[in-house]
């Protein structure tokens, strides 16, 4: 595949700022919240501990998509499905950078 240099300077810029978002919202999650010492605030620490953690896990596989986008720009790989290795469509990789399926393979 030979996506044009300017697009994929483009594309790594994109991933990279969204993986660098992606890992200030995880930072931001990991820490337990604190709202004090009665037991309803101790109760509301533990719910919303539990939903960060839920949340976390989203953005973490997130990051691992944004981080294998970026690995296949540098190995030339970008912009090729993993199943069928056909290309992707350039404006499906301009809206979502760190997709690694063409249209059929998402459909099935």
């Amino acid at each position: 595949m030979s996506l044009p240099e300017e697009f994929l300077k483009t594309q790594k810029e994109k991933l990279e700022s969204e993986k660098e978002r992606l890992m200030s919202e995880i930072s931001k999650l990991k820490k337990y919240p604190d709202y004090g010492d009665r037991d309803e605030d101790n109760t509301q620490e533990i719910v919303d501990y539990e939903k960060n953690l839920s949340v976390e896990d989203s953005l973490k596989q997130s990051l691992d998509e944004v981080n294998i986008a970026l690995k296949s720009i540098e190995t030339g790989d970008y912009g090729q499905c993993r199943k069928c290795s056909v290309e992707i469509d350039r404006e499906l990789l301009e809206v979502m950078p760190s997709i690694d399926l063409c249209s059929k393979c998402q459909k099935k």
